[in-house]
């Protein structure tokens, strides 16, 4: 599947972290790709309520900061994930904890309240084949 999203916090103070839940089996097992809105990403995973990094929180330029939207991209063919924002690929990845399940959004606040995340454009396809 390819799942595409513009995202960004637009408000508040910085520290908010907003990204996709992918291949979500339940609360507890899922992959997650997240941006900041300090300008890093992380890929990770839920597994049996313990998160395990597939890539820690990393600073990459194409993340634009607060007061913008970042057009986030994965893609997920079988153990392979790509992700891309803004056009520029920052990894790619392999793990196949989990080969299928639910797409989700999410917003997070670590410090501060008042965060606002603003996501739009929302689109979601099946994966050519490689």
């Amino acid at each position: 599947m390819v799942i595409e999203v513009e995202a960004g916090q637009t408000d508040g103070p910085a520290g908010g972290a907003y990204g996709l839940i992918l291949r979500q089996r339940d609360s507890s097992n899922f992959y997650y790709v997240g941006l900041t809105s300090q300008g890093s990403y992380s890929f990770a995973r839920l597994v049996s309520g313990q998160w395990q990094e597939i890539i820690p929180w990393t600073p990459a330029e194409a993340i634009l900061k607060v007061g913008y939207l970042n057009r986030l991209r994965v893609e997920a063919r079988g153990k392979q994930f790509k992700v891309t924002v803004n056009g520029q690929v920052l990894a790619t990845v392999e793990d196949g904890t989990f080969d299928t399940g639910a797409a989700a959004l999410f917003a997070a606040s670590f410090d501060q309240g008042g965060v606002r995340i603003d996501f739009d454009n929302l689109s979601v396809w099946a994966a050519a084949p490689n």
